[in-house]
């Protein structure tokens, strides 16, 4: 997934076009990253930590909670197509086209950079498949999915 640094930028870029709050998820495994970027919040800064670790059904209950989300090819990725959240997925070690998108529900993107990419390897490599992505084009891709998830539904 994306460093901190680029994680903390994209929360700060989005926070500035659009009246939103960035929750920082995952598990244990996230904890440093998560402590990282909050240690780099101003005051004021929407952006928030809500890891769990008790149990994949407090994850899915947090994830219900959100109008879209910013991940990898992670276990959020499939839950949140599993309950219909607008989904920015960004790929690079692993297989965009093993991905459905479900009708525009996961935005999938890569960077255009690298020959490299579905490699499923962990990269040591100082500009890497998630390094260039540019946290504004993700921005972009999250704006058009919140206005999916606020769009009303849809009855057929």
């Amino acid at each position: 997934m994306l460093e901190a640094d680029a994680i903390y930028r994209y929360a700060r870029l989005l926070t500035e076009r659009a009246d939103v709050d960035s929750v920082l998820v995952g598990g244990r495994g996230e904890a440093e990253k998560a402590a990282a970027i909050i240690a780099m919040c101003a005051p004021g800064d929407r952006i928030r930590a809500a890891l769990t670790e008790i149990s994949t059904v407090e994850f899915v209950a947090t994830l219900m909670q959100t109008d879209a989300l910013l991940t990898g090819d992670t276990l959020a990725l499939h839950i949140a197509a599993a309950i219909g959240l607008p989904t920015v997925a960004v790929f690079g070690p692993t297989s965009p086209a093993e991905i459905f998108d479900f009708d525009g529900l996961i935005a999938k993107t890569w960077t255009d950079r690298l020959d490299c990419l579905v490699c499923y390897g962990d990269c040591r490599k100082t500009d890497n498949c998630m390094s260039l992505l540019d946290p504004a084009a993700l921005v972009e891709l999250t704006m058009r999915q919140l206005e999916r998830a606020r769009a009303p539904a849809r009855v057929n």
